[in-house]
């Protein structure tokens, strides 16, 4: 089958926060907790059919990888319709801290 390969985030807990405080203010897009494990940080970085390319894509990415520091001062909320039309779109860019506000990715061209 198909194997998602993404980046685990350590610690999580600041991203954990982060998510159930979107998730506050947009309590219909409730995707993310709907998931037994509720929500886990994480970044795809590919996506593979079969254990062995799972495994050798795996082997190449941790080949050359390095930690990475960042800082977050916005969010995108992403979404995608059912198949055939299963694209993820930006939805809605959510900028934070001291000049907090939301915006249609509309709103910007």
């Amino acid at each position: 089958g198909n194997c998602t390969l993404y980046l685990a985030p350590e610690p999580g807990e600041a991203l954990v926060h982060l998510q159930a405080t979107l998730q506050s203010a947009v309590p219909d897009c409730d995707d993310a907790a709907r998931h037994a494990a509720g929500f886990t940080p994480h970044l795809s970085v590919g996506q593979v059919r079969g254990r062995e390319s799972r495994a050798r894509l795996q082997s190449e990415l941790q080949a050359g990888w390095r930690p990475l520091f960042f800082r977050a001062d916005r969010i995108s909320l992403i979404w995608r319709n059912p198949p055939p039309d299963d694209v993820f779109r930006v939805g809605l860019r959510v900028t934070l801290g001291a000049d907090a506000r939301c915006e249609s990715p509309a709103d910007e061209e």
